[in-house]
């Protein structure tokens, strides 16, 4: 890590000169091109005023909702399920694929982009959640446009702008309550008292 960070300095202190600017809007620049660290403090500063105000009404609000009591979803039905999910909101299987691992991940290019997903039995929402985050980030890269590929415009415009995309999906589509509902409909129908006696012919095309 060392060495990391020495490497790091010596990248920050020769773009800060390039550019002319400091060494953190340097870097900050790789993740989200001409955002400077002024505006992002003004951001927390709105944001450091605002929210301690509304976190008492959401705890209160929480209160008055009856937790939902989950099963235990064994994990080769979830691999089906996510998938499926995948498919629907338009991830690419020709150009891209799904596998697990600690910690869930997208990366690659718009010709191959991977995926990464975690599954737990215990608490099978969050294997759904991760994988429609993580499918917002491989629809951004499988839909940059290829007639520019090796042209920056063909190009992700930063880590901010991958984020919205996957936030987007995860947030505003798989948290709605629409989304819900159509999950809730075949396909997807499985109720936990009876997802064991789901075949594949209901889970696929």
């Amino acid at each position: 890590m060392e060495d990391v960070l020495i490497c790091v300095k010596e990248i920050a202190s020769n773009k800060a000169s390039s550019m002319g600017c400091s060494k953190y809007d340097a870097l900050i620049d790789d993740y989200d091109p001409d955002r400077q660290a002024n505006e992002i403090k003004n951001i927390f500063e709105v944001l450091k005023k605002g929210l301690p105000e509304i976190i008492g009404t959401v705890i209160d609000k929480q209160k008055s909702y009856d937790p939902i009591k989950i099963k235990p979803i064994e994990v080769d039905l979830q691999k089906r399920i996510v998938k499926k999910i995948m498919h629907v909101i338009g991830f690419d299987f020709t150009r891209g694929r799904l596998d697990e691992s600690i910690h869930p991940f997208c990366g690659g290019n718009p010709f191959d982009v991977r995926i990464t997903n975690r599954y737990q039995e215990e608490d099978f929402l969050s294997s759904i959640m991760n994988i429609i985050h993580e499918t917002g980030h491989a629809l951004y890269e499988q839909h940059l446009p290829t007639r520019y590929k090796n042209q920056p415009v063909g190009k992700a415009k930063g880590m901010a702008i991958h984020e919205s995309q996957s936030l987007f999906m995860e947030m505003q589509i798989g948290r709605s309550k629409d989304f819900c509902i159509f999950l809730s409909r075949r396909p997807f129908k499985f109720q936990m008292q009876q997802y064991q006696n789901i075949g594949t012919s209901e889970l696929v095309y």
